[in-house]
């Protein structure tokens, strides 16, 4: 099927088309009509993880495990080829019929050496409950970023809720910069051993987060094989 770039130049969709990982959307082709960028991609029989979760509610600590090393590979694969993704979250990771879990909708996704040269406003962009501090703020961000993101986004995996919940957008966003998230374990009634990870993902500031996807993957692969997870590795 064929989705629309938001807003942003050719130069970037001719970016993404580098892109190919097991799990990422492949993008197939791009160009430019009348001018609106625009991009085909390969087409996933299954789900959207938001539809999964407003299914089941809570995944089991087996299935979030697999969803984030799946997801920190894939990111890994596109920060090392200059981008950064800027909105993920529940809707924009599709798992395939097979259960393997496929990043899409990069419409926010960023070159990482574009992020200096860009105005506040245009750095606040992505979804309230799964964007970091730093975006709200209107901070340059790193791969860091993407990582808050996708912390929140197995928070919501593991607890059935996103980190934070308000009734407006404004309260949202002002979670995210000043209060600290729940314990998973108090707001699931039951510790994994991704807690810690999880919660360390959702540390305010980027420098208590892992380092890298690649920092993650190696925290991740250590709780697979038995060992104690962590924050920050440099």
């Amino acid at each position: 099927h064929t989705r629309y770039w938001r807003d942003w130049s050719s130069d970037v969709c001719s970016s993404d088309l580098r892109l190919n990982h097991p799990h990422i959307v492949h993008a197939l082709d791009a160009g430019k009509t009348d001018e609106v960028c625009w991009f085909s991609m390969e087409f996933v029989e299954g789900e959207t993880l938001q539809d999964k979760l407003k299914r089941r509610g809570q995944l089991s600590e087996r299935e979030v495990s697999e969803l984030a090393l799946c997801t920190a590979q894939a990111l890994n694969h596109a920060h090392k080829s200059g981008l950064l993704h800027r909105d993920l979250k529940p809707a924009n990771i599709l798992i395939a019929e097979d259960g393997t879990p496929k990043i899409t909708d990069l419409g926010l996704a960023l070159a990482t050496e574009e992020t200096g040269k860009l105005e506040k406003q245009e750095l606040l962009k992505g979804t309230p409950h799964y964007i970091s501090p730093e975006q709200i703020k209107g901070e340059n961000v790193d791969e860091r970023s993407d990582l808050y993101s996708l912390g929140a986004t197995l928070y919501h995996c593991l607890t059935g809720k996103p980190p934070f919940q308000a009734e407006s957008t404004r309260e949202i966003l002002k979670k995210h910069v000043t209060e600290e998230v729940l314990p998973i374990a108090t707001v699931s009634g039951k510790e994994t051993n991704l807690d810690a990870t999880v919660e360390s993902l959702l540390s305010k500031s980027p420098e208590e987060r892992p380092a890298n996807a690649e920092a993650l993957i190696e925290i991740l692969n250590k709780l697979e094989s038995g060992g104690s997870g962590g924050g920050n590795q440099s």
